[in-house]
């Protein structure tokens, strides 16, 4: 079955890709940051590791242009806004203090509205978002800004990323993360950059659910072990792993001869040998793609002993999905959103 499944692999090389040629679209900068913790509402337990990496993106709100990090969710449609619990905050840098801006209002004891600016481009000038009485947030982070769906909105209200592209001509937006993760960019109501991605031959596949960026994934490829599946994906630009279901994790890890480290809570490899280990293989719907070692070992930042983490881990279901695609994965591919045909593309990553 091996054999079969790997010549599928190979045949699936050849399938031709959807050109797609289109203009218009703004960019501005994403940032990968590295945190102890995990981003805003996951749980540090469930998601058990030595650390946590997540794109982030600069919003500013309110009269005063409040600027602040902000976690740049796919699987959450909220505009998520740290109150600031104290007046005059502690510190101001890392709460919004909604008592220096003319333009905030109070709508309940639940909702408030502001001005929200993101980058230099799209300005909405009255944008509903759930208060979050969070204060003091030591490592900086301000709150979410959700790219999901509107089905997963809180309260009903109507998504930030959504209003702000009415005002572009294309209601989509692309992510490009390079292989290095210092240089990362979203294209904002149009097509990837065609520098950085194979904008010509994007991968365009159907949603499989209208809340997350899910899509179904037929089959993988690891060393010798394979598998048929009808299984489900989404696109997690929180996480920098990807995760699977933790019974193939298993098999994958020990028959690459790779042990579990309770202490670090994550695989472990030697670094002399994170090169050697095979390219994980994905079938999503009748094309290819090849996720490389260098692309899901962290060579970058090698635990004492000679140590690196494999960030491929069990992902337990998370949001409801069997795997869940982060930052190696988009290292790999960049990534389109396409609202107005609910599918997701995949364009090479040319950096």
């Amino acid at each position: 079955m091996g054999l079969q499944l790997f010549s599928f692999f190979c045949l699936l090389l050849l399938v031709g890709a959807i050109p797609l040629k289109e203009t218009g679209g703004k960019v501005i900068q994403l940032r990968v940051v590295r945190s102890e913790t995990p981003p805003q509402g996951r749980s540090a337990e469930l998601y058990k590791h030595p650390w946590y990496e997540y794109l982030t993106a600069d919003i500013a709100i309110g009269s005063n242009l409040q600027s602040f990090l902000y976690d740049f969710s796919t699987t959450s449609a909220d505009l998520t806004v740290n109150f600031c619990t104290q007046h005059p905050p502690a510190d101001p840098a890392t709460c919004y203090e909604p008592l220096n801006s003319t333009s905030y209002r109070s709508e309940n004891s639940y909702i408030a509205s502001d001005f929200v600016s993101f980058g230099q481009y799209w300005n909405v000038s009255r944008q509903r978002f759930p208060k979050v009485h969070v204060g003091v947030n030591e490592h900086g982070f301000f709150g979410v800004v959700g790219a999901a769906w509107p089905s997963l909105a809180t309260y009903g209200i109507s998504p930030f990323w959504l209003n702000a592209l009415k005002a572009e001509p294309q209601n989509m937006f692309g992510v490009f993360v390079s292989r290095n993760g210092q240089n990362n960019f979203l294209r904002f109501g149009g097509p990837l950059l065609p520098t950085e991605c194979d904008v010509d031959n994007i991968r365009w596949h159907k949603l499989s659910s209208l809340s997350y960026w899910q899509f179904p994934v037929e089959g993988f490829l690891y060393g010798n072990f394979s598998k048929k599946i009808h299984q489900h994906a989404i696109m997690d630009t929180g996480s920098g792993w990807i995760g699977l279901p933790g019974a193939y994790l298993k098999e994958m890890m020990l028959r690459a001869n790779v042990t579990y480290s309770q202490q670090e809570g994550a695989y472990l490899v030697e670094c002399q040998r994170a090169y050697s280990l095979p390219p994980l293989d994905l079938a999503i719907e009748g094309k290819a793609y090849q996720i490389f070692s260098s692309a899901y070992v962290d060579t970058r930042n090698p635990l004492p002993g000679g140590m690196c983490v494999v960030n491929l881990k069990n992902s337990r279901g998370a949001f409801g999905a069997d795997w869940t695609f982060g930052l190696p994965f988009m290292q790999s591919y960049c990534t389109s959103y396409d609202y107005d045909n609910k599918r997701i593309g995949f364009a090479d990553n040319l950096f």
